[in-house]
């Protein structure tokens, strides 16, 4: 018995450092739960990888795992000292909605459009963020903008009628 157990955690540990091959980068760059989790995991365990990181950390904003989320995009950040991507920006503004930190969430969605003032979903963010601040006009003016930048963006324009919907009952 202690042998069976014994190769069975052989197996196990054989299996979970297997070197990442090409189609775990290919499964890492799907942003499909999981699997791509996993597949980054994989990955990482080679060595530091900003990409990975930045994958899998929306790997878990999509599962809804945002501590992760908001951690990878930070480690990814720390690993590119002088590089700055607006994605990570928007991903970590996602995972603070997604926590109702909407202070920090509109932090980082307004960073998101400094380094990248057409990024139409950082508006559409930044509106949720507003929105979840119970502050409808700031959210109205942000999904506004994001319709001005891709009008046909439909999440934003329901989210707009929406507010506009409360607010109109509000008043």
């Amino acid at each position: 018995m202690y042998r069976m157990i014994c190769a069975v955690a052989l197996l196990l540990l054989t299996v979970a450092v297997q070197p990442a091959t090409a189609f775990d980068y290919l499964l890492c760059a799907r942003e499909n739960g999981d699997a791509s989790i996993d597949a980054c995991t994989r990955i990482l365990a080679a060595g530091p990888s900003p990409s990975a990181l930045r994958f899998r950390g929306v790997a878990y904003l999509s599962k809804g795992d945002y501590d992760h989320a908001i951690a990878d995009t930070n480690d990814a950040v720390r690993l590119t000292p002088g590089q700055i991507f607006p994605g990570d920006y928007y991903i970590r503004g996602q995972a603070y909605v997604g926590k109702n930190d909407f202070d920090r969430a509109i932090d980082n969605f307004d960073q998101a459009i400094m380094l990248s003032p057409r990024n139409f979903k950082a508006y559409s963010g930044r509106g949720r963020a507003y929105e979840g601040k119970n502050d409808p006009e700031h959210a109205i003016a942000d999904y506004d903008r994001a319709l001005e930048l891709n009008p046909r963006l439909d999440d934003a324009r329901q989210a707009r009628e929406r507010v506009q919907a409360l607010l109109a009952k509000g008043k």
